[in-house]
């Protein structure tokens, strides 16, 4: 199946990957294995995906200025 997703999709998942990391209290490690779960879907769906760019918007949601 060819799925296409739109900057409001990776918007929306940038914003379900802060919450799940905020709601569970997750570690480091935790933070990091739930980013890349996140990263490799973008790197699916989308060839141009800026991994950097949703990075950022994972911070920010996390109340993070910069990591």
């Amino acid at each position: 199946m060819d799925m296409k997703m739109t900057r409001q999709h990776f918007v929306r998942l940038a914003e379900l990957c802060s919450d799940i990391m905020a709601d569970t209290n997750a570690t480091k490690d935790q933070a990091t294995k739930i980013m890349d779960l996140f990263l490799n879907v973008g790197h699916e769906t989308n060839p141009n995906f800026d991994a950097d760019r949703f990075n950022s918007a994972v911070q920010k949601n996390l109340g993070f200025s910069q990591v």
